[in-house]
């Protein structure tokens, strides 16, 4: 009884895995995809002014994104610029009773920032639902004095693989520090604050949404 428990437990655990597996694999292509189309987007609309012709048509290429920056001069650390770009998923109802309803979800959105001289960046994918999908970050340890890479993998809102590297300096490689779905415990206030802040990136997103002209 016991031999078959522990067999049925491995297999349970195989399969576990597997799912996992499967869902990462799909995160990363999805992302890939995303984020080739975001900097080909990005760079359509840097160009227009050099080839208007070549990088912009009247078909509506490319596509719309959201882009805002906050500036504050900061105690102690002085001039802060953060920079948020939001690309979203478009959806149109032409069966509604009064005409077409036209609206659209947050599908991925960069920030990047800085505290005095340190820069920071991060990338949030959201699934169709809203739910988090994957969170890249780039930020530094004041205690290590280390830059830090953070990688977090998401199924259904839920945490199930973390792959975290760091650097003693800037020109450095990157070594990895920590791969699996429980971050110790030095990590987890980097986690915990990096799901928190995907709420204020969606909150963010909906205000410019709502007072955009259609």
């Amino acid at each position: 009884m016991k031999k078959l428990i522990t067999i049925m437990l491995l297999t349970v655990g195989m399969a576990q895995g597997a799912s996992a597996q499967d869902a990462i694999a799909s995160i990363r292509k999805t992302y890939n995809e995303t984020k080739a189309s975001a900097d080909q987007m990005i760079n359509a609309y840097a160009n227009r002014s050099k080839n208007p012709d070549e990088v912009m048509s009247e078909g509506g290429w490319p596509p719309a994104f959201y882009e805002t920056t906050v500036m504050q001069n900061l105690p102690a650390t002085g001039p802060h610029k953060e920079t948020f770009r939001f690309f979203y998923y478009d959806y149109e109802d032409y069966e509604r009773e009064g005409g077409p309803v036209f609206w659209r979800k947050i599908h991925f959105a960069t920030v990047a920032y800085n505290f005095a001289a340190r820069n920071y960046y991060e990338e949030y994918l959201f699934d169709e639902k809203g739910n988090i999908q994957f969170i890249y970050a780039r930020n530094s340890d004041m205690d290590e004095y280390i830059q830090l890479d953070f990688r977090f993998y998401f199924d259904k809102g839920k945490l199930i693989h973390a792959i975290i590297q760091g650097r003693n300096d800037l020109e450095g490689d990157f070594t990895s520090l920590y791969t699996g779905k429980n971050p110790p415990q030095k990590y987890k206030d980097y986690v915990n604050g990096y799901i928190n802040y995907t709420k204020k990136v969606k909150a963010l997103f909906d205000a410019i949404d709502s007072g955009e002209h259609f």
